[in-house]
């Protein structure tokens, strides 16, 4: 980023990386609250849930989020792709505000998943 002269060049990139961040962050973590649906539904709990991104053995994601190279890239940063509902409109700002909760209560669910494996 240093390497980016001008304070505007260096704040379309924080930018970008930021994007890139988000959006690998939000594939990452809807990724992971469908898995846990898929626990709720089945119903068996007599083994914990486990994400199958969790690497026990390095108490690590296996796969890290990255943002570099896409924020390095000639390249824009494309959206995530979300699911659209088809009995219902949302404006742009809904979906971006929904998505913006939705990221914070599943990194919250991580955290705390990641928490009680460590406590135990």
């Amino acid at each position: 980023m240093q390497a980016a002269e001008g304070t505007e060049a260096r704040t379309a990139l924080a930018n970008k990386a930021g994007k890139a961040a988000t959006k690998n962050t939000y594939v990452k973590c809807k990724a992971m609250l469908e898995e846990m649906r898929d626990y709720l539904k089945e119903g068996d709990f007599s083994e914990e849930f486990i994400p199958s991104d969790y690497d026990a053995d390095n108490d690590c994601l296996v796969e890290s989020i990255t943002y570099a190279d896409e924020a390095l890239s000639d390249e824009d940063v494309a959206e995530p792709e979300v699911e659209e509902e088809a009995t219902e409109e949302k404006s742009e700002g809904n979906n971006m505000a929904a998505m913006a909760v939705g990221a914070v209560v599943i990194i919250g669910v991580c955290g705390f998943v990641l928490y009680r494996r460590k406590k135990a």
